[in-house]
């Protein structure tokens, strides 16, 4: 059993549970990392929109947003006496953190699933809600209904209700994923954290993670991540007893690698393969024979006529004329784009009327050409998902028709702002004393001023407007 046929496996997948690891989708700092976020998020859409995958996302986060809100809210509501006489005040609980957190964070996955057009909806749970059959049986029949719906589902533990010390069925987002994935009869459950995969011993620089792991691999286990409660050991433990209880494969790999999800369902090597201590040996069996020296050809005997030449390999020529043909294609299209740019908007309304008519005009063609990919496709065995996508029947033709004209009807979008998003830094005990006693003092003395009617030369949010977005908790005061 070789790597690369149980990699492909991966693209002919329809349920994966993706777990992100917190270091993966936070920043040092505890905020979320809205780069990795949005590439996630990007990733994702693809994997639903372009291949038909149901994709669910195990991911925390809200903590680390928690507890920024409720710093800033504690230093900006406490009074200069208080910053005085006041040695600190108390550390936020985790349950307070996350329950202050939550919103802000599914605020923000909503925001950017939505710029791809998917939606997504919350799912927090407990240990009870899998430990009772009724609960289960109903959270999973629910997934399954958002899945089938298109919707993203976003499952977390719910850390305000959640009793530390006290878990027995998942102590952390990576054994929660496994869960999960059980439930759903997922085929592919992947765990993205902050390293490269599973390695033997501690990384080192130039050292490669292991292809596959089984429970017979020895591994000597680093320092776990210092911002979540998992390892890589409870990673193992936890692709292990998955890969026992049904689940078709685990694979666990850093989530700092570009396009990373993507890659990983498309069948690239990257990362651990989890699997079975069969499976484990018959791979290696199957690279020990890769690896092995091929026998001498024997030995053949002189043709009594001579043997032409054979004649010079046409791929290259082809993959010459190939380059050049797009090469050619893309002046022309840079061409077109500039003529483009030069026309006016109800030009250009008649051009993409202009598409839409030739489009029915050539649709037996069109069709015919379709009928031809569609059978190199089954012949290639292509996914039945990726053939589903491929076919281009009458009425999707009409669908596309009737897309590029309604695009024509909209309005002029050039030089309009639609929407505009302001993301601001909370920070966290940056303050000098005096700046955090100043800070306090001046959201009362703003009250009092507005009271008096004396505020008229302070912004109504009491923020400096030229400040920078990493400034704007700077209080100004005459």
């Amino acid at each position: 059993m070789s790597q690369q046929p149980l990699r492909e496996r991966f693209q002919a997948s329809k349920i994966l549970v993706v777990k992100v690891g917190t270091s993966v989708i936070t920043r040092p700092d505890g905020l979320p990392a809205l780069g990795r976020v949005g590439s996630l998020v990007e990733q994702i859409a693809q994997l639903v929109r372009q291949e038909g995958k149901q994709v669910v996302l195990v991911a925390s986060g809200a903590i680390g947003i928690g507890t920024g809100k409720l710093d800033e809210q504690t230093m900006l509501s406490r009074s200069i006496r208080t910053h005085m006489h006041t040695a600190g005040s108390p550390e936020p609980s985790p349950s307070s953190r996350a329950a202050a957190g939550q919103g802000g964070l599914m605020g923000l996955y909503d925001r950017m699933f939505g710029e791809f057009g998917l939606m997504c909806g919350q799912v927090l749970v407990t240990e009870t809600d899998f430990a009772s059959d009724a609960r289960r049986t109903r959270m999973a029949a629910t997934l399954q209904e958002m899945l089938q719906m298109g919707v993203v589902p976003v499952i977390n533990e719910n850390d305000v209700l959640a009793v530390p010390g006290r878990r027995k069925l998942f102590t952390d987002n990576d054994s929660l994923s496994v869960l999960v994935a059980l439930e759903l009869k997922a085929e592919v459950l992947l765990l993205f954290s902050d390293v490269e995969g599973i390695y033997r011993s501690a990384p080192q620089p130039g050292m490669r993670p292991l292809p596959v792991l089984s429970r017979a691999t020895k591994v000597d286990y680093g320092p776990k991540s210092t911002r979540g409660r998992g390892g890589m050991e409870s990673k193992v433990a936890a692709a292990l007893d998955a890969v026992d209880r049904g689940v078709g494969a685990v694979v666990v790999a850093s989530g700092f690698t570009p396009q990373g999800l993507v890659r990983v369902v498309s069948g690239e090597p990257l990362g651990t393969v989890v699997m079975r201590e069969a499976d484990a040996r018959k791979y290696e069996q199957a690279a020990a024979l890769a690896a092995a020296p091929a026998p001498a050809p024997a030995p053949t005997p002189t043709p009594a006529a001579p043997v032409r030449a054979p004649a010079p390999a046409a791929r290259p020529a082809a993959n010459a004329n190939a380059a050049a043909a797009a090469l050619l294609q893309a002046r022309a299209a840079r061409a077109a784009a500039r003529q483009l740019q030069q026309l006016s908007y109800a030009e250009r309304q008649r051009v993409l009327d202009g598409m839409a008519a030739a489009l029915e005009a050539h649709k037996a063609q069109i069709r015919a050409a379709n009928l031809l990919d569609t059978a190199a496709a089954a012949r290639a065995q292509m996914s039945g998902a990726m053939r589903a996508r491929l076919e281009l029947p009458d009425k999707k033709l009409a669908t596309v028709c009737d897309g590029i004209r309604a695009i024509a009807r909209q309005a002029d979008p050039l030089g309009r702002t639609p929407s505009m998003l302001r993301v601001a830094s909370w920070r966290r005990h940056t303050w000098p004393p005096r700046a955090r006693q100043a800070a306090s003092g001046g959201s009362r003395l703003l009250s009092a001023l507005v009271r008096r009617g004396a505020a008229s030369q302070i912004p109504p949010s009491g923020r400096d407007p030229g400040a920078t977005p990493h400034q704007t908790h700077r209080l100004r005061f005459p």
